[in-house]
């Protein structure tokens, strides 16, 4: 996910929007096809606002949301470092 192209993040999560039927981004539509198992992290994916964040910002913060529901170490998110560490997460309570 840290890898994921500003291209990317623009068509899945912010185009999505306009082109899908329910007005959703494409990850928390594919990942309700995996089952209810996901729910917390499609919640999660749903209550990100795209319109008031830049690309990269958004990208960090769905590697958040998926960090933080995979449970990985905050140092595992972002593996090959590029990611602005000028852009924090946000704090869910979690032990750093």
């Amino acid at each position: 996910m840290p890898g994921l192209s500003l291209g990317s993040v623009y068509y899945h999560f912010i185009d999505a929007h306009r082109r899908t039927s329910d007005r959703r981004d494409d990850l928390s539509i594919w990942l309700d096809s995996w089952g209810p198992e996901y729910a917390r992290l499609v919640t999660a994916l749903c209550n990100l606002d795209p319109y008031f964040s830049s690309l990269k910002e958004i990208r960090r913060m769905l590697v958040c949301a998926f960090g933080s529901f995979f449970d990985l170490p905050t140092e595992q998110w972002d593996p090959r470092g590029v990611m602005p560490e000028t852009i924090p997460c946000p704090d869910e309570g979690r032990p750093r």
